[in-house]
């Protein structure tokens, strides 16, 4: 199943406390609802600018304790995780937080998910970002997306730039409602 435009605007973003911080950024300090109200916001050029010079970009110049999804320092001490997605849509090769660590251990620059990190990968080309979630299926429970705020993020990034919305495709067990 497909996620339609209106569908798409008319969804929330999850709230989990531990991610708190990079939501915040994205919806105004958690004042903003639906996927509308943060396209709305930010294709305002001023709020945009003054979500960017709030970033405070996480440190990633040494290893996380894991398991990544549950570490406090990981997802605490920036905002950043979620705002860069918007400001760089689509992306190739982005790691996966399971395989942080690693990339810090191996590779170390540019700093994992930083502002260089996204600017140093190709944007995916329509196809591509087609085939990305034809293959990545979000999640989505009563109108709110639980699973692929990630992607979630770089569509709206690629909503302000003018360009087309693709469609996402649906999780098994999941609805656009």
């Amino acid at each position: 199943m497909k996620l339609s435009l209106e569908q798409f605007l008319k969804c929330g973003i999850y709230y989990e406390q531990l991610r708190s911080t990079h939501r915040a950024l994205i919806t105004n300090n958690h004042k903003l609802h639906t996927i509308g109200d943060i396209l709305t916001h930010f294709e305002n050029e001023e709020n945009r600018a003054l979500a960017e010079s709030k970033i405070v970009e996480t440190d990633m110049s040494k290893p996380y304790d894991e398991p990544l999804k549950t570490n406090q320092s990981f997802w605490t001490t920036g905002n950043n995780f979620f705002y860069y997605c918007i400001a760089y849509g689509f992306r190739e090769d982005i790691i996966e937080y399971k395989q942080a660590n690693k990339y810090i251990r191996t590779i170390k620059t540019p700093a994992l998910y930083s502002k260089d990190y996204y600017a140093s990968k190709r944007e995916l080309s329509d196809e591509e970002v087609k085939e990305f979630l034809d293959s990545t299926p979000i999640g989505i429970q009563g109108g709110t997306i639980i699973h692929g705020i990630h992607r979630t993020c770089a569509m709206v990034g690629r909503l302000l730039e003018g360009k087309s919305y693709i469609p996402f495709t649906l999780g098994e067990g999941h609805s656009g409602k």
